[in-house]
């Protein structure tokens, strides 16, 4: 369970932002550890106990596959998730959605696609309480295990 704004987003949301922000790179056999069921859990913030439960529903839904790549830093391949054309065409609707929120910085308000321009969405909205305020350091923490 996350807290601030994140805690808005379902589980499902939050995975469709981390993989649109965290494409998984063409013909390239060596990846990131973002793209493991540890990645997802970390950066999108859900439980790492839940994490094969959501993405099983979003393959289910058509949004999320799966295959084996090199994981840099790992000795054997691993399992590694991508968005479907479907998947991204809803996390970019979703980003289009949360885009024109408000976002009150230093007592100014901000659209948060401005604020988040070139930066990854999920860090960005850690820092987004409830109230749409922005705060330096992030309200968002995931829930220990």
């Amino acid at each position: 369970m996350v807290s601030g704004w994140l805690s808005t987003l379902k589980a499902e949301e939050r995975l469709l932002l981390h993989l649109h922000t965290n494409p998984l790179p063409e013909r390239s056999w060596d990846v990131e550890s973002t793209l493991t069921q540890t990645g997802i859990s970390k950066s999108a913030q859900i439980q790492r106990k839940h994490v094969p439960r959501t993405i099983k529903a979003a393959i289910k839904k058509g949004l999320v596959e799966g295959t084996s790549r090199h994981v840099s830093g790992s000795r054997q391949r691993r399992k590694v998730y991508f968005l479907t054309p479907n998947g991204q065409s809803l996390a970019e609707k979703l980003l289009s959605r949360i885009s024109p929120m408000k976002v009150e910085v230093d007592g100014e308000y901000l659209e948060f696609g401005n604020l988040s321009y070139g930066k990854k969405p999920l860090l960005v909205l850690a820092h987004i309480d409830e109230k749409c305020k922005w705060h330096d350091e992030p309200v968002s923490h995931p829930k220990e295990e």
